[in-house]
């Protein structure tokens, strides 16, 4: 019931969504602050990345059963 009108799930998905802009800023910093390779860090951001992508579309699959 919770979930049940349109505003509700927008403005879940954007909660959420400005909850992975903050977890990529702090991973972001933290790789710059002590990775120095700029492979591995690369390599790093891009499964971050791919983490988050998923996480997202994963959250729109949930509250809109896709």
């Amino acid at each position: 019931m919770l979930f049940t009108p349109q505003w509700m799930k927008y403005a879940t998905l954007l909660c959420l969504f400005s909850l992975y802009l903050h977890a990529w800023i702090g991973v972001r910093d933290i790789v710059m602050d002590y990775i120095k390779h700029a492979g591995l860090r690369l390599a790093l951001y891009s499964v971050f990345v791919a983490a988050l992508v998923v996480y997202a579309a994963w959250s729109v699959r949930i509250l809109w059963g896709i």
